[in-house]
């Protein structure tokens, strides 16, 4: 699948070049730095090591990228960080705090960028990453170009910011697919993230 990107999929049996971007687990092997590790962060270190090609244009979503990021860190703690150099790697809206990542693309020569878009609390509030976005919310599907995340926000280097570049008529956010393992990907954690989301940011004029 040359020049496409590679999706973190939230199947734990194998890591191919799926186009899904949903959530998985795993947040405190980031912060322990790799003590505490899950199954599927091995399991997707594993199969970098045997194709590192795995995270050319890889982009992960929401808790998928604490699965990556604690395979990034298994790889480096294990010796083999060297396979990491060159590759490139994007998180939407991640639930950990990313300056670690940044420091360790530096460190180990791979390209790191993370889209943190307003209104969203899993990146805003519990990643504590400030937005960086001019889209809105959590999601990864639908038909407005200025909600959710997609491969169409660019970098603008003169607002320092990512922006939605595609033109409003020719914007369809479905490259992510709407079901996994036959379940939809609007599961009843969204719908909460979703209800939490309007009672933080949807407040009246004059409450605190």
């Amino acid at each position: 699948m040359a020049n496409k990107s590679n999706y973190f999929p939230r199947r734990s049996s194998h890591f191919k070049n799926y186009k899904v971007i949903l959530s998985g687990r795993g947040s405190p092997g980031y912060y322990t730095d790799g003590k505490i590790m899950t199954g599927n962060a091995k399991k997707l270190a594993n199969e970098i090591r045997k194709n590192p090609d795995i995270l050319t244009d890889y982009t992960a979503h929401s808790k998928g990228t604490a699965i990556t990021a604690n395979a990034i860190i298994d790889i480096i703690n294990s010796g083999d960080g060297a396979i990491l150099k060159g590759k490139k790697i994007r998180f939407h809206g991640s639930p950990l705090q990313l300056n670690k990542m940044e420091k360790l693309s530096k460190k180990y020569g791979f390209e790191f960028e993370h889209v943190d878009n307003i209104k969203d609390p899993v990146t805003n509030i519990i990643g504590g990453n400030k937005p960086n976005s001019g889209n809105e919310g959590h999601s990864t599907s639908g038909n407005d170009s200025s909600k959710g995340y997609s491969k169409y926000q660019k970098y603008n280097k003169e607002e320092k910011i990512y922006k939605t570049n595609i033109d409003k008529k020719d914007f369809h956010n479905v490259d992510e697919i709407r079901k996994v393992n036959g379940k939809n990907t609007n599961s009843k954690v969204s719908q909460k993230l979703k209800e939490i989301k309007n009672k933080i940011f949807n407040k009246k004029e004059g409450e605190k």
